[in-house]
């Protein structure tokens, strides 16, 4: 039997990575396409919508993204009329960015399409396979070996 064999943990787990994470980033990718966004302006959107008057560097550390990146997802997005830019009611100098109703329902659209995969991955994996995905990631990130960080 070879040091390689099919069956070892080491070809189930370059399965997992190279093939099955990359369908899932498809589909969210195709998602996002449905929409005329790409995955920056999607992720950039949810933030927004979740964490509404957050700022540039908030947005850029939630998203995994350059400023740059988050700045022409922004830019794309108050294009297609996704969000908004509204002045603070207490200091006029500053705005802070907010979501239209059309970039609400599509929020609420992606996180039913998301809640869907996540109960299809929990009745294939079990109950208990969120936070064991989760803690999983967590340490690969941990450890450097994840391209999380993309921001550097």
């Amino acid at each position: 039997m070879s040091e390689l064999d099919n069956n070892d943990t080491f070809f189930q787990f370059e399965t997992v990575v190279i093939r099955d994470f990359r369908i899932l980033y498809q589909r969210f990718s195709a998602y996002a396409a449905k929409y005329d966004l790409n995955n920056s302006e999607l992720g950039v959107l949810v933030a927004i919508v979740t964490d509404i008057k957050t700022n540039l560097t908030d947005l850029s550390d939630r998203v995994n993204v350059s400023e740059s990146a988050v700045s022409q997802a922004i830019t794309g997005l108050m294009k297609k009329k996704y969000i908004r830019s509204e002045t603070d009611a207490k200091d006029r100098r500053r705005h802070f960015l907010a979501p239209t109703s059309k970039g609400e329902k599509l929020v609420i659209d992606f996180r039913e399409h998301e809640k869907e995969i996540l109960d299809s991955l929990e009745n294939e994996l079990g109950d208990g396979f969120m936070p064991t995905l989760v803690k999983t990631i967590e340490t690969a990130k941990d450890n450097g070996f994840t391209e999380f960080n993309r921001k550097k």
